[in-house]
């Protein structure tokens, strides 16, 4: 199925590529490019699985049919659910809630009256919006392609970054929206809110309205919003905002170097030790969710996953009796059946007989 899956992926880059060209001239087709695009990609992702996957009814597909290009294909939420189900893989809920909310607008664009259609003030405003939800859009698919996915598109990677910068230039509306909005930002401020460059639409309008290392913050701009951190770029030292995990990029285009779980944990512990609260390495535990070890950190009377953002209850995190790690699952007879990270006595006495 490697012809096939190159045909569907090429068909979702020249998609995208028509979504970005039509952008600011004709923005209600670059909606109905961009969503086909997304759900392109998807699909591709499920075909190195299995040619059935991308079928809407699997147990009644027909492989000649499908070669033919005779079938109804997946949707997009059912084809998350076959990604996490079959795959064991998925996308975060913030990811799918924004693809979903461009298929909605496809659907308006297609088959009813969208505000974009007419010439007055509103549509202007409109299409704005249809800007910032595409900059919103790419960011979690460049971040599924070049990631999460990386390995089913490495040869594509090219490709991939030379999209993320067509994207970045043909956002032009976003600095009319930024100018609009700065009377309410400067409002914000001196209510104590600071603003940093967003990761999405990479405009100096990301809030942060509070002290606390993990916070709720929100774009002004694309409406980019999630569990953030803010850590300092270990190249160049530039405040770099990371949104619902810790992979990301330096803002500053000269830099550009990609930020881990590591730096994560620096900033936690430059936080934590400004306030003479540094905790021993092993009191880090390990994260059922993302399974990451040793990466979950207690801060602000809760436990932190410096990986995935997943936020625990003080309570959630216990010590396994058998291997002695902390983490966010230990059933209470870990000593026979281990933890998440070691299988308990029991194994070994498995082993012995």
């Amino acid at each position: 199925m490697k012809e096939q899956f190159d045909r569907i992926v090429a068909n979702g880059f020249e998609f995208l590529l028509v979504a970005m060209e039509d952008l600011e001239k004709r923005p209600r087709l670059s909606t109905v490019h961009f969503y086909a695009a997304i759900e392109l990609f998807v699909k591709a992702r499920l075909l190195l699985e299995h040619w059935s996957l991308v079928v809407v009814k699997p147990e009644t597909a027909n492989r000649d049919k499908f070669l033919a290009g005779d079938f109804q294909s997946v949707g997009l939420e059912d084809a998350r659910k076959r990604l996490l189900q079959v795959v064991n893989e998925d996308f975060p809920d913030a990811a799918f809630k924004c693809f979903d909310n461009l298929r909605k607008e496809r659907n308006k664009i297609v088959h009813f009256y969208h505000p974009t259609q007419s010439g007055d003030i509103d549509a202007r405003v409109q299409l704005r919006k249809v800007v910032a939800q595409q900059c919103k859009a790419w960011f979690f698919l460049h971040r599924l392609l070049s990631r999460t996915w990386r390995q089913s598109f490495e040869e594509l990677q090219d490709q991939v970054e030379g999209f993320d910068a067509i994207m970045l230039r043909n956002s032009s509306y976003l600095d009319e929206k930024l100018a609009e909005l700065q009377p309410e930002m400067a409002d914000a401020m001196k209510q104590g809110a600071e603003f940093l460059r967003c990761p999405s639409c990479q405009r100096p309008a990301f809030e942060k309205n509070s002290s606390a290392f993990a916070f709720d913050g929100e774009c002004r701009v694309c409406e980019l919003a999630g569990t953030a951190v803010i850590a300092k770029c270990r190249h160049c030292e530039t405040p770099t905002v990371l949104v619902n995990e810790a992979y990301g990029t330096c803002p500053d285009p000269r830099c550009a170097k990609a930020l881990s779980p590591d730096d994560v944990i620096e900033a936690f512990e430059v936080h934590v030790g400004a306030r003479g609260n540094r905790p021993s390495e092993d009191e880090y535990a390990n994260c059922a969710m993302c399974a990451g070890e040793e990466l979950v950190v207690p801060v602000e009377e809760q436990w932190f996953c410096t990986q995935c953002f997943e936020i625990y209850d003080l309570c959630s995190v216990k010590r396994c009796s058998y291997c002695q790690q902390l983490g966010t699952y230990v059933p209470e007879d870990s000593y026979l059946m281990g933890c998440e990270h070691c299988e308990g006595s029991l194994a070994k006495l498995h082993e012995q007989d």
